[in-house]
């Protein structure tokens, strides 16, 4: 069986050179780096089958550049988004792709097509009056313990500035993200905890 958290960054890097177009002789790279969070709700670790956890984004398009700390408007990003996994955890180590197993409705963001809409899908997120937004809900359809993972977003570039390919870190912020269901397929946290989110479906 593959192992999910490895397609999941093989994910991260194929999304970071998805949507960028750059003449080589005007390109003057800047390469900024960003953190960027999104909260997942109600704070329960186990939910019924047909209830909702939702996902939800809102950062500001000015945001602390990691490296210098300053502010940087950066406005009308092209290609700003992630892909999600979910697996389920057998036990023992073992683990299962499980998107199909949860209905998906997307109220702020854009869906666009995978690479392999059997274990992935990929968003975009919108952007309104000063903030980027990306809000989903997850209803799951059956039963298990399950994790779900979040890309980083690399190469992210803007429609005034497309050679300034940056960085977004994504990960969850005032969220329990409930990683005691991660050591106990495991026996480890994982690489990023702050891209995974862990959850029981009764």
């Amino acid at each position: 069986m593959k192992c999910f958290s490895i397609i999941v960054l093989l994910l991260i890097a194929f999304f970071s050179t998805i949507f960028f177009t750059c003449k080589k002789s005007s390109c003057v790279n800047r390469g900024y780096s960003f953190s960027i969070g999104i909260k997942a709700y109600p704070d329960y670790d186990s939910i019924d089958i047909g209830d909702t956890i939702f996902l939800n984004l809102k950062e500001p398009v000015s945001l602390q550049e990691l490296n210098s700390g300053n502010i940087i408007n950066y406005t009308g990003a092209k290609n700003l988004g992630s892909v999600m996994g979910i697996g389920e955890m057998l036990g023992s180590g073992n683990e299962r792709y499980a998107i199909g197993d949860f209905h998906y409705q997307l109220t702020k963001g854009i869906e666009v097509q995978s690479i392999d809409p059997n274990r992935f899908k990929e968003y975009l997120f919108t952007e309104e009056n000063g903030f980027y937004l990306f809000k989903l809900a997850i209803i799951p359809q059956k039963i298990g313990i399950y994790r779900l993972g979040l890309s980083n977003a690399a190469n992210v570039y803007t429609a005034e500035n497309p050679c300034d390919r940056s960085g977004f870190m994504i990960n969850f912020k005032q969220t329990n993200q409930h990683l005691y269901f991660n050591q106990w397929n495991f026996g480890v946290t994982p690489a990023l905890p702050n891209g995974v989110y862990c959850f029981k479906v009764k």
